[in-house]
């Protein structure tokens, strides 16, 4: 069953035996309760992600820090009253079935503590529990699950000077730049103001015909890979890694489109010019062979748009490989001044700050990726 069916299954009236849609209870319905789960992407040692969550946990349930001596030392939170392990111990009791490794689930919990969103250690029975201490009295409604930054970004109702909605901050350049249509309670607005410094745009209510889109750029530079290998690809060697980056995004133009036919009508520059969002993540990478290159050029094809194009067809096919939505990944390829160079490269990287474990996923299945392309 495709997810429109079962969203639509779910949503229907209740039918005999006070079921969903259908009439057969959530509770005996094998789709939901007794398939297996899709492999989960996660990256452990992301701290700014982490120390989101922890912050909502802590409020839930507090947080046992015993264990952490040794970490949380060395970010200057000292635990006293609780027997010092030795080098090495778990942080929990049942440490196979952590999901966060020791180093940034104390950093994360340090962090919190400094900004009084959590208490200093409160020692319990041979426990050290840290509670939640910030100004939101649930945190957890504060951001929703894919939260990045923990920073909002308000959208204003000029008339009214009512906050419509927090956006986080990380996803607002892309959502109310200056111009765009902004739909708000089913109705079209139109963002007039657009404000960086303090983190809010402001809209007004528009009878438009049309949508709009903004067109991003984005630049990835990496650093030293975390890993690499050399791949054979037929006669040829394919160079390809994984490893930290840090990711420029600009948006400089927005796109209307005909809401009837989605039919592009316009393209606008941003002016006066946003702000670029800059964040660390992680890339993978690899190197597109000279005999492609070549077999391009005597075809009279523009060599820049053919890897672009296969850019963009590995980012849609991404998805098979690892769990995620398709704007969980960016792309880009080397400068235009590199094409001359032998081996160009195409870098996918997670569109997440810190990431989120796409890139080491899709370095294991590059093999799979190209073979998908490849149909």
């Amino acid at each position: 069953e495709d997810a429109a069916g079962l969203v639509v299954r779910l949503a229907g009236a209740p039918g005999p035996g006070a079921g969903l849609g259908d009439g057969v209870p959530v509770e005996d319905d094998p789709l939901l309760l007794h398939d297996e789960l899709e492999e989960l992407v996660l990256n452990p040692t992301n701290a700014t992600l982490l120390k989101l969550h922890l912050a909502c946990a802590a409020a839930e349930l507090g947080l046992d820090a015993a264990g952490l001596h040794h970490e949380l030392q060395a970010h200057g939170v000292v635990l006293a009253g609780v027997a010092h392990p030795a080098e090495g111990t778990p942080a929990v009791d049942n440490a196979d079935t952590m999901l966060f490794s020791r180093e940034p689930y104390a950093a994360a919990l340090a962090a919190l503590i400094a900004d009084g969103s959590a208490s200093q250690p409160i020692v319990t029975a041979g426990r050290a529990i840290v509670e939640y201490s910030g100004h939101e009295s649930e945190p957890q409604r504060a951001f929703s699950i894919r939260s990045y930054t923990g920073a909002d970004f308000r959208v204003i109702n000029t008339a009214s000077g009512e906050t419509v909605e927090v956006l986080d901050s990380f996803d607002a350049i892309m959502r109310v730049y200056p111009d765009a249509v902004y739909l708000s309670e089913g109705a079209s607005h139109i963002v007039t103001r657009f404000d960086a410094l303090n983190s809010c745009a402001w809209i007004t209510p528009a009878d438009v015909d049309y949508y709009t889109e903004a067109v991003d750029h984005k630049a990835a530079r990496d650093h030293a890979p975390v890993a690499r290998k050399m791949m054979a690809v037929g006669t040829e060697t394919v160079k390809a890694g994984w490893g930290p980056a840090d990711v420029t995004m600009y948006v400089n133009y927005i796109r209307k489109r005909w809401k009837a036919t989605t039919v592009v009508f316009d393209k606008i520059k941003v002016l006066p010019p946003l702000p670029p969002t800059v964040y660390a993540t992680t890339v993978v990478w690899f190197t597109i062979p000279a005999s492609a290159i070549a077999e391009l050029e005597a075809a009279d094809i523009n060599v820049h748009e053919a890897i672009h194009a296969y850019e963009h067809l590995c980012l849609s096919l991404a998805p098979l490989f690892c769990t995620i939505d398709r704007k969980d990944i960016g792309g880009t390829l080397c400068d235009r001044s590199l094409l001359s160079a032998h081996a160009p490269r195409i870098m996918m990287f997670d569109a997440i700050p810190g990431g989120i474990g796409i890139a080491p996923t899709l370095y294991e299945a590059l093999e799979q990726l190209w073979a998908a392309a490849a149909k």
